[in-house]
Parts: structure tokens; sequence; C-alpha cells
């Protein structure tokens, strides 16, 4: 099975659990800080996913990163199952998973835009607006920037590309004159 499978799992299970408390908000956003932990430590990692590293000595390391973290029981809980499955190693997937789960309950819609230079916070507005008319959700923006763009932007929802960059046009141009 793939990760991207086992992650979808683990965070249903964890959307789940949260459904009774109603804190799917919180535990998401401790379960990404986890994530970003783990993923920005080499030692952690080097640590939990060591099968030389006895398994009581991975959970109190792992028990250690989340109280300073100060994760509730819950989300705690729920990372140690991870951990003693052997899937610590899938949980940036699976807080991933999680957050799609948590924003299709809640009809917001999370897309990147990607222009040539930093956007104002006025048109930025405008794209959430007219994104949101668009879907029908609330639409959560990341702002990027890439300069090979030269201008333009691209909107990107999902697995859906909106591009209006002059790179695009460019390429479109030069595709035509090359046939």
């Amino acid at each position: 099975m793939s990760d991207s499978k086992i992650a979808r799992r683990y965070a249903r299970a964890l959307s789940e659990l949260c459904d009774a408390s109603g804190d799917h908000v919180q535990v998401g956003q401790e379960l990404q800080a986890f994530a970003d932990t783990y993923r920005d430590s080499a030692e952690l990692q080097g640590v939990l996913k060591n099968p030389t590293v006895d398994l009581a000595l991975k959970q109190s390391v792992l028990s250690a990163v989340l109280n300073k973290l100060n994760t509730q029981k819950g989300t705690h809980n729920f990372l140690l199952v991870l951990l003693d499955r052997g899937r610590i190693e899938v949980v940036e997937d699976v807080a991933k998973a999680f957050q799609a789960i948590v924003d299709i309950a809640a009809k917001r819609l999370r897309a990147t835009v990607t222009s040539s230079v930093p956007m104002a916070d006025s048109d930025l507005d405008r794209v959430r607006t007219a994104l949101g008319r668009l879907t029908g959700q609330t639409v959560t923006l990341d702002a990027r920037v890439d300069a090979e763009l030269i201008g333009g932007a691209q909107v990107q929802i999902g697995n859906v590309l909106l591009d209006s960059s002059i790179r695009s046009h460019l390429d479109k141009l030069r595709d035509q004159l090359v046939n």
C-alpha cells in the first residue's frame, strides 16, 4: 500500500476521533507543528526511524517533543500510535491529508497563486473573492513569487492550474510559430 493511502487512512481515523470533541482545528495545528518539527530535525528522524533504538526510548523522546509542543492528549496518543505501528515517517502526509479532510468538511478550498512579483493584498483579495464566487467555497490563498513567469499569474487549485502568465503565452506563441 502506498504511503499516501496509508496517510489518508490514518487521517480519516484521526478525523473520526475528533468528530466527538469537535477539535479538528486544534488537532490539525498540533499535527502540523509536529510534522514541521519532525521534517526539520534530522536528529529526531534518526532516533524515531532507527530500528536499533528501543521502542520505549522512542516513545519517551516523542513524548518529550510533544510536551514541548503542548499537544493535547488525543494528538499525543495518535502520534504514539503512528510510532508504535512504524508509520511516523508519514506524519507529514497524514497532516496534509487531515487538513484536506477538515477543509472539505468546512467547505474551504486551498489555492496557490504564483506571480512574478509579490501581489498587493487588494489583488490577493480580488483573486480570493473571484475563486470563492467560482467555487462556492471559502478560499484560503497561499501567495508565491516566481520571477520566471515574467508577468501575470498562475492559480493552482488541487490539480487544476489556471495559467495567465506571460511565460505561458510566450510558450504558446512559440509553439504556434514552430508548427
